[in-house]
């Protein structure tokens, strides 16, 4: 009877360890990521949609994505996405905020952006909060420079999943859209361009 116990303990330790290493295995390969999009865009901020790419063999929760922009003068803006649970080899759409501290940062980040510039003086740190098997807390993170962190969230990278849609050249437009009116109030608010009817009010609005 000891002995069958012994033998029965000993399945049972060797079946948790086998798991344990799969699922560690299986979770060293990290979430993948691609733009799917830009929402509205206000003076420091804008909505973003992100696909992401489950990898594993195994359903993902994540839990949120964050990131942290951060300049010569410390932090510039922040990346949240809400989280969803992901299939083996599946993509999710996931919604979210990037916003900056100001204007100019959010500028800053659109033009350099579009221009594929690096030597910037920006970089980022992104956090993905998992839970493996839906249970243990996992958390990835990466530091990226300018341009690898505008491909994370506006282009395409390395891809898994069988599905992916390519929305790069969409998002470059809606970017294109976003630094011309942002180029445009920073005239009018520069004081580079008329505002029309000098003796009007600053604080009425405009027809």
């Amino acid at each position: 009877m000891i002995l069958k116990r012994s033998i029965v303990s000993l399945v049972v330790i060797v079946s948790v360890t086998a798991v344990g290493v799969f699922s560690a295995l299986n979770y060293s390969k990290n979430p993948e990521f691609a733009g799917a999009g830009i929402g509205q865009a206000g003076a420091s901020g804008m909505y973003v949609s992100l696909q992401v790419c489950n990898p594993s063999i195994m359903p993902v929760t994540i839990e949120g994505i964050e990131a942290r922009l951060h300049g010569n003068t410390g932090d510039v803006g922040s990346l949240v996405i809400k989280g969803d649970t992901i299939r083996p080899f599946s993509v999710e759409t996931l919604q979210g905020t990037l916003g900056f501290t100001d204007f100019n940062a959010m500028k800053t980040f659109v033009d350099a952006s579009l221009n594929n510039e690096t030597d910037t003086g920006l970089d980022a740190t992104l956090l993905v909060r998992e839970k493996m098997l839906g249970v243990i807390p996992y958390l990835y993170e990466k530091n990226y420079n300018l341009a690898e962190f505008s491909n994370v969230i506006f282009g395409n990278s390395r891809w898994s999943c069988n599905t992916k849609q390519d929305h790069a050249s969409e998002i470059r437009q809606q970017l294109s859209l976003v630094q011309e009116r942002m180029s445009a109030a920073d005239l009018i608010y520069s004081g580079k361009i008329g505002m029309g009817n000098e003796t009007q009010p600053e604080n009425q609005p405009m027809p």
